[in-house]
């Protein structure tokens, strides 16, 4: 098995080879065909080997290029249940700033005349889920989990290779100063729950996590922030 990273303008997507068969993770922050056929050549694969197209979770930057993607791959696109209506209804992302970053970010994101890239775009899942999913089914060896409090409806994809994509349910690290967990919740959201999230990735047979921006970590990296985070006691 071997994951591939490629990186948009902020946000990372992947492909993940296992055997014969091949699935996406994400699409980027990034649209364009040409965009999405130079990363499947550099990454020495077809479009019509992608069986399955995983979105992490449904923020724009994370399904920007879908519909490029589901056209030339013909693969089904599965996402957490209420991700459905930002994919669908092409809804930009309800967020709520829980840190200094998260509080610059939304600032940023108030004064931009446009939302980068443009509107959402609108695509239809195909398959919708909620708790574990078995991916066997699609012949990819592993499975995916909840962990939701970055959104309401993030996953985390299990690998039998001790990896996991984890999306932003954890900030890459050095992003922030005073503690590394995910920048944003979600209305009625909370970081307690976020840390049980972690707390669960934390309790799975991992040991390299791939995030949704920046660089990869290991697990004591995760169990010192973790750590970290709870000292910190935010709301």
């Amino acid at each position: 098995m071997e994951i591939i990273r490629y990186k948009g303008f902020l946000a990372n997507a992947y492909f993940i080879k296992d055997g014969e068969t091949v699935y996406a993770v994400d699409t980027t922050d990034t649209a364009g065909r040409d965009f999405f056929l130079e990363n499947c050549e550099r990454a020495g694969i077809t479009p019509e080997q992608i069986k399955l197209i995983i979105i992490i979770h449904g923020h724009v930057d994370h399904f920007a290029n879908l519909p490029v993607m589901k056209e030339l791959t013909k693969a089904p696109v599965l996402c957490h249940k209420r991700a459905e209506r930002f994919l669908v209804n092409g809804l930009p992302p309800e967020v709520v700033a829980r840190t200094p970053i998260g509080e610059m970010s939304l600032q940023i994101m108030a004064t931009m005349k446009e939302k980068p890239g443009g509107a959402p775009p609108r695509v239809i899942p195909d398959i919708l889920i909620e708790g574990e999913y078995d991916l066997s089914p699609w012949g990819i060896s592993g499975r995916i989990i909840e962990t939701c409090g970055h959104s309401d409806n993030d996953i985390s994809v299990i690998l039998p290779n001790k990896e996991a994509i984890i999306g932003d349910i954890f900030a890459a690290p050095g992003v922030e100063k005073d503690g590394v967990m995910t920048y944003f919740t979600y209305p009625g959201g909370t970081f307690e729950e976020a840390e049980r999230s972690v707390e669960r990735l934390l309790a799975e047979d991992i040991d390299t996590f791939w995030l949704g921006h920046g660089d990869p970590c290991d697990k004591d990296y995760l169990r010192k922030a973790l750590q970290e985070e709870k000292a910190l006691d935010r709301q």
